[in-house]
């Protein structure tokens, strides 16, 4: 409950500047998050973990640990290339840390390519890495779970909960959900949307969407 408090006050704040607030009255409010990212195999690693794309990892041979993202499934802007399927084989070293045991990338229609560590080639193994984790982790976790699948979450909440202390806990969070979907039924993934600068078609994200949503619990 302290936390939802803490949240509408910093949102009461910015509105009593009557909207004409700027970068650094945000910053004051919100407070400043700026790592210093490197396209480097520590930074990929907290990313995938932490950040861009809280990815699950599978069971690989030898203990290792496999992430597998795969586009064959959903429709590809032919203008734009740049999603290609990813396998990243993970080993934990003795500090209990995930290390890259290498990047295996795929282009449609073409032939697979390995990015080892310690080849000159790998920060490119890296960038096609991230850069396909975060179309995968927008898609699926920020967009479909985060958004839509709360949605649902949001209007059962409004409707059902009342005088209740679980609702006084979930309602500041869930307040503006539906407003935030609604508007960003065209900013995120519309013909004009954010994600669609991926090479994922609108018509790829709602596939992609489907199945995801598809495989939840809704209970």
């Amino acid at each position: 409950i302290r936390a939802a408090i803490d949240e509408l006050l910093k949102d009461l704040l910015l509105k009593g500047c009557g909207g004409n607030y700027s970068v650094k009255d945000v910053e004051r409010v919100y407070g400043v998050n700026n790592p210093e990212l490197e396209l480097d195999e520590k930074h990929s690693i907290e990313m995938l973990l932490n950040g861009i794309f809280p990815c699950h990892l599978l069971k690989g041979e030898a203990g290792t640990k496999v992430l597998d993202i795969n586009w064959d499934r959903y429709e590809h802007d032919a203008k734009t290339p740049a999603l290609p399927n990813i396998e990243a084989v993970f080993s934990e070293n003795d500090q209990g840390k995930l290390t890259i045991d290498k990047i295996t990338v795929q282009f449609r229609g073409k032939d697979k390519q390995e990015y080892l560590p310690g080849n000159e080639d790998f920060k490119k193994g890296l960038y096609l890495l991230n850069s396909s984790a975060v179309v995968r982790g927008e898609v699926d976790s920020h967009l479909g779970k985060g958004h839509i699948w709360c949605e649902q979450a949001s209007m059962a909440v409004f409707r059902n909960l009342k005088e209740n202390p679980v609702a006084k806990l979930l309602k500041p969070h869930l307040r503006e959900v539906v407003l935030i979907n609604e508007l960003g039924a065209s900013a995120i993934f519309g013909e004009e949307g954010v994600l669609n600068v991926s090479a994922l078609t609108t018509g790829g994200i709602k596939e992609n969407l489907k199945d995801i949503l598809g495989g939840m619990n809704w209970k």
